[in-house]
């Protein structure tokens, strides 16, 4: 999947933004929370999976690697040249990263954002 069209899809998820920061990497949030970061030369994308069981299988199965920088070990990265996974793969992992995130939000903030299918 590439970068524009992996950018686009984040975008489309209900309530997503986009902010630049630390030193240009491309961060997407739902509210001020992030569910995804593009590094900065647009060829890895750092994903929080479900749990750690999850995280550590993709990681050894050699699709993922650990995030650098990122203290809990659920968010996972993925290379995009060349790709790690397809993208239909990549979507499914955006979404769930997204639903994650989303369920961690304050009730409130849940309820002011538009309705979303995780499928």
């Amino acid at each position: 999947m590439d970068p524009k069209a992996l950018e686009d899809f984040c975008l489309s998820l209900p309530g997503a933004h986009l902010v630049v920061q630390w030193a240009d990497s491309r961060v997407y949030k739902i509210d001020a929370k992030m569910f995804a970061v593009m590094s900065p030369g647009m060829d890895r994308i750092v994903l929080k999976c479900a749990d750690q069981d999850m995280a550590t299988m993709l990681v050894e199965a050699g699709i993922g690697h650990w995030a650098k920088y990122f203290g809990q070990k659920q968010w996972v990265g993925f290379h995009l040249d060349p790709p790690t996974i397809g993208q239909d793969e990549m979507e499914a992992r955006l979404r769930a990263s997204y639903a994650i995130v989303r369920r961690g939000l304050t009730k409130k903030v849940q309820a002011s954002l538009p309705p979303f299918d995780p499928v």
